[in-house]
């Protein structure tokens, strides 16, 4: 669940990118996974749902630890970054974690994580190139 506010935007990473609405500090706890909010799903109940919603899952949600992570916010337009504004905590290697960001996030920047520190099936991803894909901040009326 999304802890501070945010907004969705087109993307120069992939697609539409998760973005702050307002300055949040280095330290900050911006996401949680909430039981009975966000999902978590066994690869037997992705593969019993309709296409539509399969497809859904398997695009906007992440493979952890066996299961699929579905956000029930925003979150999901979290994208990847080689240099990551944030990053996630799991203690106890559990699926149940929290987002933190590593330093300052202003106003307008898109949110990033390194995906490669949480979804087991990065490899998969064609834009995980070797290539710097950096968060970049997007000039979107914010002052």
């Amino acid at each position: 669940m999304l802890l501070v506010p945010t907004f969705v935007a087109p993307s120069p990473i992939a697609g539409f990118g998760l973005y702050a609405a307002e300055p949040i500090p280095a330290g900050t706890v911006w996401w949680k996974f909430v039981e009975g909010f966000d999902k978590v799903l066994s690869p037997a109940e992705v593969e019993a749902l309709p296409p539509l919603a399969k497809s859904h899952i398997t695009t906007y949600a992440y493979l952890w630890k066996g299961c699929w992570i579905h956000c029930a916010d925003h979150a999901i337009f979290t994208n990847h970054s080689d240099h990551p504004n944030s990053y996630g905590i799991y203690p106890n290697a559990d699926v149940f974690g929290w987002s933190v960001t590593k330093r300052d996030i202003p106003k307008g920047e898109e949110i990033t994580e390194d995906y490669r520190t949480f979804c087991d099936d990065w490899q998969s991803y064609p834009f995980l190139i070797p290539q710097v894909n950096g968060a970049i901040p997007m000039n979107l009326g914010a002052t």
